[in-house]
């Protein structure tokens, strides 16, 4: 990935620093008078959502069980999916029992609009069904202001080319179009104004007023305005009792004298607070991670710190778009091979660290969360969570079972890789594999991504490969031992064992066999439609980097759908445990 100032060339802007921005004529610059970090390794560390004694205590989920879930990448498909999960989770009773929901790139973008949706609104899941009841005519058109309808309009490309050309001509900031594109797709059709406008049409001054903050409370909004009393911009809140949301994305530090080679730092963002909770070896003198600080005085420039407080100025409120779009960003890297004068239009946050004032405020390219760890697991064992369902968007291929080569061998590769990862699994080469004819593994540089015993790796796999066998969904439930991580900063005491869902979503003939006969013909005569529910995330259709059909994306949420209804009792009884019931 190149750094931002490889490609100044391409987007006309001569420098990264925020205080660039003060001057464009978008900035409505805010004083941060109060900016609240935490010292993550400090032995008194406490979450602020869970910290009773904060007034920015996330309340509704207190008493809640010690449960959340994760939903892993894949764009437009993942986004579909979460329609049927969360509708699901929510008829089971089981989504206001949760106290995290913990989404990397296309699991951000469905899991924000729907943690943010204003209570009036019912449509997010559209029409939703089991495979016995789902009818022709509802696979063939979407429900406006449903998540399926965003996945039918997500023309990801053309909003981002449309908003380049008229951001180079105001002059407008570049670093702002993915983010903001992505927001116009994923946040403005659920009335989530963020980005205050979708077009940059708008009046400058207009736009300027109108973006928000976001946060997580009435009360929290109440408590940062009493601090920043200067603030000149609103907050957007989560719905009312919702799962606390963590948005995964990256932060990339260039290693100067290595080319274009980053450090890439897992960095989460929530409505309270962003950062990365453990300290990184990153080299260069750099002091990277081991704190957290408020989120709405993140990406500013540091001024100074009192009392431990820090003081700060911006130029734009820190909007709900950036990290959706941060976090899910992997489109960089077809960019940079096809459209390269793009590159520039991905998001950039400013970064400091308030326990070394020397090294000031830089900023950063951030990427796509899956760029380290793609399930989203990792926070919440760093949370120490006990009862955790993961929905993982890829297929698995199972060597010895599969063939190499076989349909969506690319995306059966992504999704074994993935999960052997966590426990410190040799991973196959997809391109050795597919040369030799053969699996071929690879060792990985190290096992920064190790958050399980290893020899828990294979049982889990033969169990999912059991449930593939039997016909399906992919479900199994196993007790996991947790291992030290010091990149994501898990620090697991000797009894923590997590129940851990594993759903994987993959060929299942059970739903096949009890779809209508007239529905079951209609899908075989769609080529676009021929390894369903294997969809490609990237250039499923042709001509479309992430747009999904109505029946792609319909279907997508019918099975999810079905995957967790079919394991009611599972679902139930890990995520609501007995004893809070």
């Amino acid at each position: 990935m190149k750094v931002l100032e490889d490609t100044k060339e391409s987007n006309n802007f001569s420098s990264r620093n925020l205080n660039t921005f003060i001057l464009n004529p978008f900035a409505m610059p805010n004083t941060f008078n109060s900016v609240q970090y935490w010292d993550t390794q400090s032995s008194d560390f406490v979450y602020p959502e869970v910290d009773s004694k904060s007034p920015l205590c996330y309340r509704p989920i207190l008493n809640r069980p010690s449960s959340g879930i994760c939903v892993s990448g894949g764009g437009s498909v993942s986004a579909s999916l979460i329609a049927g999960y969360y509708k699901a989770l929510s008829q089971l009773g089981i989504m206001n029992n949760l106290r995290y929901i913990s989404g990397v790139s296309g699991g951000t973008w469905g899991s924000a609009p729907y943690i943010y949706l204003p209570d009036a609104d019912t449509n997010f899941s559209g029409v939703t069904s089991l495979p016995q009841n789902v009818q022709l005519n509802d696979i063939q058109t979407t429900t406006p202001g449903s998540m399926q309808d965003a996945a039918t309009k997500a023309d990801i490309a053309d909003k981002c080319l449309g908003n380049l050309a008229i951001a180079e001509l105001e002059g407008s900031p570049i670093n702002r179009i993915y983010e903001r594109s992505v927001g116009a797709i994923l946040l403005n059709p659920f009335g989530i104004h963020s980005p205050a406008d979708a077009t940059l049409l708008q009046k400058k001054t207009d736009s300027a007023a109108n973006a928000q903050f976001f946060t997580s409370t009435a009360d929290a909004v109440a408590d940062i305005q009493k601090r920043n009393p200067d603030l000149k911009n609103g907050f957007v809140t989560m719905a009312n009792d919702m799962p606390f949301l963590i948005m995964n994305t990256t932060m990339f530090v260039p290693q100067p004298g290595n080319g274009n080679e980053n450090y890439i730092c897992p960095f989460e963002i929530t409505p309270l607070y962003s950062g990365i909770k453990a300290p990184q070896a990153v080299g260069n003198g750099l002091d990277i991670g081991g704190f957290f600080v408020e989120t709405f005085g993140f990406n500013t420039t540091l001024n100074s710190v009192n009392d431990g407080v820090a003081q700060a100025s911006g130029d734009y409120p820190f909007e709900l778009c950036q990290p959706v779009g941060a976090s899910g960003s992997a489109l960089e890297e077809l960019l940079e091979k096809y459209i390269p004068k793009m590159l520039g239009c991905f998001p950039q946050f400013n970064y400091w660290n308030p326990f070394n004032l020397q090294q000031g405020t830089h900023q950063y390219d951030f990427g796509d969360g899956g760029c380290i760890e793609d399930t989203g697991i990792t926070p919440l064992l760093a949370r120490g969570v006990q009862n955790i369902a993961t929905f993982l968007t890829e297929p698995v291929f199972f060597p010895g079972t599969d063939i190499v080569g076989c349909a969506g061998f690319a995306e059966r590769v992504f999704g074994y890789n993935q999960i052997a990862g966590l426990f410190g699994q040799p991973l196959i080469d997809r391109t050795q594999s597919k040369n030799t004819g053969q699996v071929v593994y690879v060792q990985p540089v190290s096992n920064a991504n190790q958050v399980f015993e290893s020899n828990e790796f294979q049982p889990l796999l033969t169990s999912l490969l059991n449930t593939r066998a039997s016909g399906g969904p992919m479900v199994v439930s196993m007790q996991m031992t947790v291992v030290a991580n010091g990149v994501f900063g898990i620090t697991p005491t000797t009894d923590y064992q997590p129940q851990v869902i594993w759903s994987v979503v993959d060929t299942s003939t059970n739903w096949a066999n009890q779809l209508p006969a007239a529905v079951t013909s209609w899908i075989k005569s769609q080529s676009s439609l021929s390894d369903f529910p294997e969809v490609e995330v990237f250039v499923q259709n042709f001509g479309d980097i992430i747009k999904l059909t109505p029946a792609q994306t319909n279907l997508l949420a019918d099975f999810a759908y079905w995957m967790v209804m079919t394991n009611e009792n599972l679902f139930k009884n890990v995520l609501i445990p007995a004893s809070i019931t």
